[in-house]
């Protein structure tokens, strides 16, 4: 299975003032970029080049911004704390935002397929892109790209639970046993496109949402549908 170019028009590209409110209750805004400056207006603040080192600097409540352009893969470093592989995991109850909130431009997390295909992606040496493990995280406006599961897990591009909400992000080319493109038990989906996704059991697209609102779900593949798959017909 190829790759799919995208140049599709998000479903909803501002951020609604709920997210934007909540975004800006952090009690410490973090940045990351590729060169370690995010611009004038937060000159002075500790801007990070390493997305996993802003993260595991916050505590609850903190905002990590994130400029556009910005990418990370596992050759950067992955999380094994759990029984897989993560690019990155977020372990405190923090906000993650992309510059702009623009699921098109938005900064990449890149995991890792196992095998050369989609179909041979869930494996032993995968890495999923985003693992959130606390509650009322919230992650707004990234790419979450080529992410993959060892065999029997869920959620080759994001695994969330505990109310989590991920909104205006961009899900594709990623795999697992279920929920290729997304596993959110407890979590939500908003405003997104999950797209070119597989799955080698169930839910090719998303899998155990609490709810999932304006969200495109279209070429997906693979196990049976079930819970949102996606599956193309």
């Amino acid at each position: 299975m190829k790759l799919i170019k995208f140049s599709l028009t998000p479903p909803i590209v501002a951020i609604s003032a709920l997210f934007v409110s909540l975004c800006a209750c952090g009690a410490t805004k973090r940045y990351v970029s590729t060169d370690g400056s995010y611009g004038a207006d937060v000159e002075g603040a500790k801007c990070y080049t390493t997305l996993q080192d802003a993260i595991k600097a916050c505590v609850a409540g903190d905002t990590v911004w994130v400029k556009d352009g910005f990418e990370c893969t596992p050759e950067d470093g992955v999380d094994t704390t759990d029984s897989d592989t993560s690019t990155i995991r977020i372990p405190a109850q923090i906000t993650l935002r992309g510059e702009t909130g623009n699921w098109q431009t938005g900064p990449i997390i890149r995991g890792r397929w196992d095998g050369d295909t989609l179909a041979t992606a869930v494996g032993p040496n995968a890495a999923r892109c985003l693992y959130i493990t606390t509650k009322n995280t919230k992650v707004i406006g990234f790419r979450l790209l080529n992410g993959a599961t060892v065999s029997g897990e869920n959620g080759g591009g994001v695994y969330a639970g505990g109310r989590a909400v991920v909104t205006n992000c961009f899900i594709a080319n990623c795999a697992a046993s279920y929920g290729g493109g997304a596993s959110l038990k407890s979590a939500s989906l908003y405003s997104s496109v999950v797209s070119n996704c597989y799955c080698s059991s169930q839910a090719s697209g998303v899998y155990w949402p609490s709810k999932t609102v304006d969200t495109l779900i279209i070429h997906n593949s693979g196990g049976p549908a079930w819970n949102y798959s996606g599956n193309s017909s």
